[in-house]
């Protein structure tokens, strides 16, 4: 048996490389459940129940009532009585000088979150200037200290635009309609300087890209909540890269080859401006269907995106309204309630302000009626005949200064789209009372039929959960290798076998679209680093290359040192099927000069798999950190040998200047007891991807061993100035 090393034995090296131990990776994802729980109290629930969420708001005389308990209410799904499960009340006093606190959007839900909307799309400049001006004194002297704003444009050709997420800021406020102010008078120059001011509150001084994504990322979760922020991350399109030992497939790599992108479903809300916004006022004579169109499609996904933030959800909408003509237009009362979708199932009221006020003699302009009909369809009002427009906002906050949110789950619910109507009375007499709520909300769509930034949300409560989903057969693998400026390089490998992917064949025309996305949440719930990606695979082509193997995914993060919890969502975006593990990781509090051993890596010959890479990762570039020699290697994310083979292997390694590293291993039962093994050899380093950094590379010989499962331990010595390390790596031997 020769070894792909070559011949040559080696038992001494002095190299420079950063790396620690190899968490093990479980066989075909068959990942238990950690521990302890991955996140806090509020993601506890399972994603199979399905929660309804009723604001209620109960008026006298036109001003809320307070004090009204669980037993005041009953609710009602098409006409059979529910049990109300949760209740919540709040009573927000009014005061003139609000002060600001930092706690975290997901634990402090009271208070009310008001998104604040300014349709540039069908409103005139005058009016959008009145708006601005009630908006700056709604934030100065009508909000709660408990409230939190979101500053929010639309444009008939810029979309949707979040200039701001949910804050108390009053700096980040003033600044948010500061760029609204420059955006009305068109100052290029002003927005540019204002988006640099913001974005400096916002996200403060960042190092480097990895270090900026990140902390913008965090800031997004603090403003929308962790679930929109995780939904936000938009995947790159991953590329194939040869691999030494990888299957060789013809044309990989090409335009319109096997690997590919896939057509994107989605059109994102822009979140953070981060360049001049083109929004112009602009004023149509005649029903504009593709505007509704557009603004109803983003403004559901918009709210889809914000279904989990907790506490009293408002839309604030300053807008002219649409023209009255959509509403006895089929397909534009579609559009409409294609909005309405987004806003009721996610739980938001919208209080639409028709921003014309008093109508003057031969006003030309489009009715309000549309927008009665968004308010009345989600419980809210419509606030009309204002001409000071900061008395429409003082009317709202006041109306909504005592709310109830009533929560029931739903007997027998089957997942099909289909509408509820919901009914809350008062279960005693309340003289002039009036009720108002949404009237009804739709059943959740069959995984299958859902949109696909419907997917995003619900796979991101999936990541935010300790729940583990196996409708794909995957396998991770990942390890801090290398450490720069302070965090490490951890490459993260995801097998995505064959047998997974072939049912698609028949599906979809031999195609598969594949996302697959990484998070690594530390010990205090913060996310500290990500990747994500996306891809198609032509089936047809693959199958004769791949039939025994499968693809093999390769991404990257850059982490602190730290515990971590490393969460992976492989989705098949054909079928529907989807795969969310854990895998614990340690990242060392180490510097590059300190001597580590890494575990040992099985390498993988079989050219059956072929790897496909995250093209934002530094790993496909010169600093590849699975490169050893000239080759680049594919690690076997769940080793398994043959009786009798030659399994080739390298161990990470970094020896300081003037020290001399020792390596010893020994093969061992899973009970710790020692196997004796006929043939293990080390021989010289090889150069890895990265400056300075070595591979020792070594050869085990399974002959002589049973059947059953095993586990290579790895000891390297550097004389008497450090202590010993010793590392493991499981592996399955088949007859």
């Amino acid at each position: 048996m020769r070894s792909r090393w070559g011949s040559s034995v080696w038992t001494g090296l002095g190299a420079l490389f950063v790396a620690l131990c190899l968490l093990p990776s479980p066989s075909k994802a068959q990942v238990t459940s950690v521990d302890t729980p991955l996140s806090s109290e509020q993601y506890s629930e399972t994603l199979e129940v399905t929660v309804v969420e009723v604001p209620v708001r109960v008026l006298v005389k036109g001003e809320p009532v307070a004090g009204l308990t669980r037993e005041d209410f009953e609710i009602y799904d098409q006409g059979a009585l529910q049990e109300i499960t949760a209740f919540e009340s709040q009573v927000l006093a009014r005061v003139e000088s609000p002060t600001s606190t930092s706690e975290p959007l997901e634990t402090q839900a009271a208070g009310r979150r008001l998104l604040v909307l300014f349709d540039f799309s069908s409103t005139r400049r005058l009016y959008l200037a009145r708006s601005l001006k009630a908006v700056r004194k709604m934030v100065s002297s009508q909000l709660h200290p408990l409230d939190r704003v979101a500053i929010a444009t639309y444009g008939q050709y810029s979309g949707l635009t979040l200039l701001i997420g949910f804050t108390n800021q009053p700096e980040e406020l003033t600044a948010a309609l500061d760029l609204v102010g420059a955006i009305l008078e068109a100052d290029r120059k002003a927005q540019s300087s204002i988006i640099e001011e913001l974005n400096q509150l916002r996200f403060g001084e960042t190092h480097g890209a990895v270090d900026s994504s990140v902390r913008v990322f965090q800031r997004l979760a603090e403003e929308l909540g962790a679930t929109a922020a995780l939904a936000l991350v938009k995947p790159v399109v991953g590329v194939a890269v040869p691999t030494t030992g990888g299957a060789e497939i013809p044309r990989v790599g090409e335009q319109g080859g096997p690997i590919g992108a896939y057509k994107r479903e989605v059109r994102w809300v822009q979140i953070a401006a981060q360049k001049p916004v083109d929004l112009a006022p602009q004023f149509a004579g005649g029903p504009d269907l593709s505007n509704l169109r557009a603004m109803s499609r983003s403004l559901a996904e918009l709210f889809t995106l914000l279904r989990e933030i907790k506490g009293e959800k408002q839309f604030v909408l300053l807008s002219e309204g649409f023209d009255n003509r959509l509403l006895s237009d089929a397909l534009g009362l579609g559009y409409l309630q294609e909005m309405l979708r987004g806003i009721r199932n996610s739980g938001w009221t919208v209080f639409a302000v028709d921003v014309k006020g008093i109508p003057e003699a031969r006003q030309r302009g489009y009715s309000a009626d549309s927008l009665l009909y968004l308010a009345k369809e989600t419980g809210g009002d419509l606030q009309e005949n204002f001409n000071d427009l900061s008395q429409a906002t003082a009317r709202v906050l006041r109306r909504t200064g005592a709310s109830y949110v009533l929560s029931f789950q739903p007997r027998d619910l089957e997942w099909n789209g289909k509408y509820h109507e919901i009914e809350v009375r008062l279960t005693r007499p309340l003289r002039r009372a009036q009720i108002f709520h949404r009237p009804g909300y739709y059943a959740p769509e069959p995984t299958r039929d859902r949109l696909l930034s419907e997917w995003r949300v619900d796979a991101a409560e999936m990541v935010l959960t300790a729940e583990e989903v196996e409708e794909l057969q995957v396998a991770t693998l990942a390890e801090p290798l290398a450490i720069e400026e302070g965090r490490w390089r951890v490459p993260v490998v995801v097998d995505l076998p064959w047998e997974d992917l072939s049912p698609e064949r028949k599906r979809s025309r031999h195609k598969s679209a594949l996302e697959i996305q990484a998070f690594a949440v530390d010990e205090n719930w913060k996310v500290q680093g990500f990747f994500a990606s996306g891809f198609q695979l032509d089936l047809g082509e693959l199958e004769e290359h791949l039939g025994n193997g499968g693809v093999r995914f390769l991404g990257e993060l850059s982490l602190p040192p730290g515990d971590y919890q490393l969460r992976i969502l492989v989705r098949n975006l054909r079928s529907g099927e989807i795969s969310v593990s854990t895998t614990r990781l340690s990242v060392p509090d180490a510097t590059a000069l300190a001597p580590h051993v890494g575990p040992p890596l099985f390498v993988d010959d079989s050219r059956q798999w072929l790897m496909v890479t995250d093209p934002s990762t530094a790993s496909v570039g010169s600093a590849d950190l699975l490169v050893a020699g000239e080759d680049r290697f594919m690690p076997l994310v769940s080793p398994v040998l043959l009786t009798g083979a030659m399994a080739s292997i390298l161990v990470p390694a970094q020896t300081p200047e003037g020290l001399r590293i020792g390596v010893e291993a020994r093969v061992v039962t899973n009970d710790g007891v020692p196997v004796e093994v006929r043939d293990i050899q080390w021989h010289r380093p090889l150069q890895a991807g990265l400056d300075g950094a070595q591979w020792i590379p070594a050869t085990l010989s399974t002959a002589g061993l049973d059947a059953g499962d095993y586990r290579l331990e790895v000891t390297a010595s550097w004389g008497a100035t450090s202590p010993p390390q010793s590392r493991t790596t499981d592996f399955t031997v088949e007859d």
